[in-house]
């Protein structure tokens, strides 16, 4: 028994130092996220005053990695199309609050740039200023509803709730406890309590993002139970299908599934069981690690995905959007392994 364990442990060993030592291109990821966002900013339905708009596709997953990539490569200063990005976020936050009822897409804007630029108390106070205040959504925040997964559909509000909750998780506590403040993160919270049930996992995940630093958002069994689900569905190839995010609508425009695991669904697993608190030496988080850093490609330095709703254009920019987010999450999932 002795043997067996002195070889387990050095095998674990050996799997650690080979994903430290390169098992995936960090720059060539870099790269490629920097490229798509420079088509994006030249792309003219994303033209936004001070820049261009941040979208949960491409924009959000690519501030969540730049910043990791360059801690580990010790590259203090910006990329210049990250700065690019959070400038023109902040020009935006900069301009008057304009006349409700606000139209969906600034909304939407005011969540995400909440997240990219917290802590910031100014781009919380807008996101409080767009927030839901009667209906069933009362708490959430309208969001796009165009029949698109898996960021534009009828229950998309919650996971931008979710993303909310993330923003305000990033705060001083001194700040959510500000009187005005605090019965709108209630509302949130109440909002995300009574709409739990029946989501896709897809938007479940981002409870796990903020559990451990907002209060009262989900006791200790509810997250052990989530994380438990998540790792259940996790496959004997050790990475996860696009299926068990779900369930999705069919759309009948989609290209044809690929079997097996998907580099989206297994880079947001990953990436959401560190947010929990995953031991990066428990041997099935560095396997699903490896799973993403062995499908790397080795030319564009990104991870292959497709569409869930339909086929667009070879060489359009919505051809890449789904391999743009698996790219930003396994970035930073890997990352984070490394940094550690």
């Amino acid at each position: 028994m002795r043997k067996w364990g002195m070889r387990f442990t050095g095998l674990m060993c050996l799997l650690a130092v080979t994903l430290r030592a390169g098992d995936w291109e960090s720059m060539l990821a870099a790269k490629y996220l920097d490229e798509k966002q420079k088509q994006w900013a030249e792309w003219k339905p994303a033209q936004a005053a001070g820049g261009t708009c941040l979208s949960c596709h491409t924009g959000l997953p690519y501030l969540i990695a730049r910043p990791a990539v360059r801690e580990l490569h010790n590259q203090a200063e910006p990329a210049a199309y990250e700065k690019a990005l959070l400038d023109g976020l902040r020009h935006r936050l900069a301009q008057p609050l304009p006349a409700a009822p606000y139209k969906t897409g600034f909304v939407v804007e005011t969540v995400l740039a909440a997240v990219a630029l917290a802590p910031d108390a100014a781009a919380m106070d807008r996101m409080w200023a767009t927030q839901t205040r009667e209906g069933a959504n009362t708490g959430a925040w309208a969001w796009y509803s165009l029949d698109l997964d898996p960021y534009e559909t009828a229950v998309s509000p919650y996971y931008g709730a979710t993303l909310a909750a993330w923003a305000v998780s990033k705060m001083p506590a001194a700040y959510r406890a500000r009187p005005e403040v605090a019965p709108r993160v209630q509302a949130l919270v109440d909002y995300l309590h009574r709409n739990e049930a029946g989501q896709p996992l897809h938007n479940r995940l981002g409870l796990l993002w903020s559990v451990d630093k907002l209060p009262g958002l989900m006791t200790k069994t509810r997250k052990a139970a989530l994380v438990a689900e998540l790792w259940k569905l996790q496959q004997k190839d050790n990475g996860w299908t696009l299926e068990s995010l779900g369930p999705w609508e069919k759309h009948a425009k989609a290209p044809p599934a690929v079997a097996g695991s998907n580099a989206y669904a297994t880079a947001l697993a990953a990436f959401t069981l560190q947010r929990a608190g995953a031991s990066h030496k428990d041997k099935r988080l560095m396997y699903a690690l490896n799973w993403l850093a062995e499908r790397q490609d080795q030319k564009t330095g990104s991870w292959a995905a497709q569409s869930m709703n339909k086929v667009y254009p070879e060489g359009s920019l919505q051809a890449d959007f789904m391999r743009d987010a698996a790219t930003g999450f396994a970035a930073a999932a890997l990352a984070e392994f490394d940094l550690h």
